[in-house]
């Protein structure tokens, strides 16, 4: 029974990655007799944890998860139950419920975490006045498909052409729009949530009609307020 750093977010167990100690895994059920049972323990420092002396009952396991970390894919490793993660992200970390029969061990319930991911970076933008501007891409890193899709939105950009929104998905982009014709510069904020995992990033939006009426890389046709 065993807690681990599951680096890769694959939810196996590698040679690679460490125990994770410190986590606290919550059992609950009922003995033979119908009586509840309750037990709390944590993971020692290599990530290992035992409920010694239990009687034959149905029991079940929570694993609570660290800050700072989510949840591995359950039941991903190829039907070899020494390798994989028992614990189901989308029941909060729970397991199946086992019966346990008089002299049963099974050393094998154990629960993988992923550090929160991170969304990646936008380059700033700077455009000509009326320009189409290109989708842009979303992404966060590391990311496990098999768990929930991030839900990412944005805000900022309405005066610049781009309307506040929102999108699902492993991968997604912010839509491509036209940029308004008045010269600014705007900061968009980009926010991606996964479970419990925030991550913000901001770039700006730069319109710019760099002298009147001599256009550098802009089209000859667009036309400000200030040229003449």
């Amino acid at each position: 029974n065993y807690t681990w750093l599951d680096v890769d977010s694959d939810g196996e167990q590698d040679l690679s990655e460490p125990g994770l100690g410190g986590v606290k895994v919550t059992l609950t059920g009922t003995d033979g007799l119908g009586n509840p049972v309750t037990a709390v323990l944590f993971t020692d420092v290599d990530g290992y944890y035992q409920f010694d002396e239990l009687v034959p009952g149905d029991y079940k396991l929570t694993f609570e998860t660290p800050t700072g970390y989510l949840v591995s894919p359950v039941n991903t490793a190829g039907g070899n139950d020494a390798k994989d993660s028992d614990a189901d992200p989308l029941m909060g970390g729970m397991t199946a419920i086992e019966t346990l029969t008089s002299g049963e061990n099974n050393p094998n319930y154990d629960a993988g975490f992923y550090p929160c991911p991170d969304l990646t970076p936008i380059a700033n933008i700077t455009v000509c006045p009326g320009d189409s501007v290109a989708p842009i891409e979303l992404s966060i890193s590391p990311y496990a498909p098999y768990a929930f899709p991030a839900e990412y939105s944005w805000t900022g950009g309405e005066s610049a052409g781009l309307l506040t929104g929102q999108t699902t998905g492993p991968d997604a982009e912010i839509p491509g729009f036209i940029a308004s014709k008045v010269e600014q510069t705007v900061t968009i904020t980009v926010t991606a949530r996964l479970g419990e995992c925030l991550d913000v990033v901001k770039y700006t939006i730069t319109i710019i009609d760099d002298e009147a009426p001599v256009f550098v890389q802009c089209p000859t046709d667009v036309t400000l307020n200030n040229d003449v």
